[in-house]
């Protein structure tokens, strides 16, 4: 089985939380699962990214994993709050 491009995990994932409940049923099988996936994928490695952000806030010598060193991060320090819906 080929990997799936990051490109193509993110548009699902975008897709699966920006869409209703019964939109999301009516997909096929295959489908669901993948937008289901990817997009528990993408809410994991965001809650991990958050938390290690607010440990470094909280604790600025920690010392745990840099920002460059996390899987899914983005280099060039922690990302700026975001607004609550």
């Amino acid at each position: 089985m080929d990997p799936v491009p990051a490109v193509k995990l993110r548009a699902l994932a975008r897709y699966g939380l920006a869409a209703k409940a019964p939109t999301l049923r009516d997909l096929a099988v295959d489908r669901q699962g993948a937008t289901l996936l990817a997009t528990v994928r993408h809410l994991e490695t965001t809650s991990v990214d958050d938390t290690l952000d607010v440990l470094d806030l909280l604790f600025p010598g920690w010392g745990g994993p840099r920002r460059a060193n996390r899987p899914g991060s983005r280099a060039g320090g922690p990302s700026p709050p975001r607004e609550p819906r």
